[in-house]
């Protein structure tokens, strides 16, 4: 049994050394992969010396005695390495990155003096091994320490570099909205399962200090092992993209930067929609492209220049002369600092009438920084006809006073003239003069009365304009 995790170990180690080798070559996730391959080689290492006891040929190999325990310490740095390296797209180690090797150093410095013993000493360690399967974690005295202090040590090394990544894994995983960002959630899902390899690492290793172990029992740590190198298969398998590097699987890259970009700009600009008073908005970087729009200006964009709004692009490329000179002459006014409020008058491109609109150039900023400016637009084509509309009732009211102080005036005089004569008694007039006067009166009258009906349709023909 111990045989078919023992061969499983061996082709992880080869499927490490090529994917470490494809790596290299594309110059991909070089760093990370490098952890990767040292992680699964440790193992790998480790189920050999497992191998060499099991099988009894550890006699014929007995230099490999105690030369696997250093690497031990190398297993947590390896993963967590590993991890921060791909999460943060890391090309080479921080300042104190090699920090993270002394335990490694020190427990090989500490062997030395073993490795350089006779191998009729190493022999009589073996022969005494193979009576007690626990002595070389618990009871082997090869260096300055005993066996247990090291294993102990290197279980909290183990669970506090997985905590570590489990940590980077965990911020990454909340920062990033995998529901936008769909491909992350391949690289999530691999790490899930490499960590989760490495945790039921822990668990098979620390068992060696709670049971006895014998001959069929130490084949717990080689199963754990080939647990541990299986995350290379499932890279190979499953998550090619890891391995042949991103260049290979542009749509998914694209999509992300794509995607990536929409939301950094929706995000950047909210809280210009949110403290925005007009109803049409858009917002043009420094070399006038667009940074965002919301749907009434673009549909406003779509009637005057029949061409839809384009994240990213230069309006400029799609105004007639005209209007690029005074964006132009606005912009660079609001970029100075200043605001402008305007009113003009737009020929609607399919319905062949104009329309009246509002636009409000402010500079836009993102802390200290100016990142842009702002257009407004209201639609004013009602606020403009009710500015028409008082004119004209201005005008009308104007003429009326003219009319009424002239047309009406005149009959109305004659009227009341004629009445001061008929009202006089000591005036002496004939029947013939008195209905001379009555017809006269009757005649002003009609004059006044048509005089009234032309003012009052003049007036509102005036307003009907």
């Amino acid at each position: 049994m111990y045989l078919f995790f023992h061969y499983i170990s061996i082709i992880g180690f080869a499927f490490s050394i090529y994917c470490f080798v494809i790596a290299l070559s594309n110059g991909e996730k070089v760093l990370s992969m490098t952890f990767l391959f040292l992680s699964n080689v440790i193992l790998v290492l480790i189920s050999v010396f497992y191998f060499l006891f099991i099988s009894g040929k550890l006699f014929d190999y007995s230099y490999f005695i105690g030369l696997h325990a250093p690497f031990y310490y190398l297993v947590g740095p390896t993963t967590y390495f590993f991890v921060r390296t791909l999460f943060y797209k890391e090309t080479k180690l921080r300042r104190w990155d090699l920090l993270h090797f002394i335990p490694f150093i020190l427990s090989f410095v500490e062997l030395i003096p073993f490795y350089l013993q006779d191998t009729s000493t190493k022999m009589e360690i073996i022969t005494v091994m193979q009576k007690d399967n626990s002595i070389p974690f618990l009871f082997f005295e090869g260096g300055l320490l005993p066996s247990k202090f090291h294993t102990y040590l290197k279980i909290i090394s183990w669970v506090g570099y997985s905590l570590l990544s489990l940590k980077i894994f965990l911020y990454f995983k909340k920062t990033i909205k995998t529901n936008i960002i769909t491909d992350y959630n391949r690289k999530f899902n691999f790490i899930n399962y490499y960590l989760l390899t490495k945790y039921i690492g822990i668990i098979f290793f620390t068992t060696v200090l709670y049971i006895n172990y014998n001959q069929s029992l130490i084949v717990i740590p080689l199963i754990g092992n080939a647990i541990g190198i299986s995350n290379i298969f499932i890279m190979i398998l499953l998550f090619p993209d890891f391995l042949y590097g991103e260049k290979n699987f542009v749509s998914n890259k694209d999509n992300r930067e794509s995607l990536m970009k929409i939301v950094k700009t929706q995000t950047e600009n909210l809280s210009f929609l949110e403290n925005s008073k007009y109803e049409a908005n858009v917002l043009f970087d420094l070399n006038f492209e667009v940074m965002y729009f919301n749907k009434l200006a673009e549909a406003y964009f779509k009637k005057v220049y029949n061409y839809s709004l384009q994240l990213n692009e230069s309006v400029l490329d799609h105004l007639d002369r005209l209007s690029a000179d005074k964006l132009k002459k606005y912009f660079n006014g609001a970029i100075r600092g200043e605001s402008y409020k305007i009113e003009e008058k737009f020929l609607l491109y399919e319905e062949k009438i104009f329309s009246w609109m509002e636009l409000n150039f402010e500079p836009q900023y993102s802390g200290n920084k100016l990142i842009g400016v702002s257009v407004g637009v209201n639609l004013i084509d009602t606020k403009k006809k009710m500015e028409e509309l008082q004119v004209k009732y201005n005008k009308t009211l104007d003429e009326l006073v003219w009319d009424s102080s002239h047309l009406l005036r005149s009959p109305v005089a004659n009227i009341i003239g004629v009445l001061n004569i008929l009202e006089d008694k000591e005036v002496k007039i004939t029947e013939i003069e008195k209905d001379f006067f009555f017809r006269n009166i009757r005649f002003e009258i009609n004059k006044l009365d048509i005089t009234i009906k032309e003012m009052v349709t003049k007036a509102r023909e005036q307003i009907e304009k």
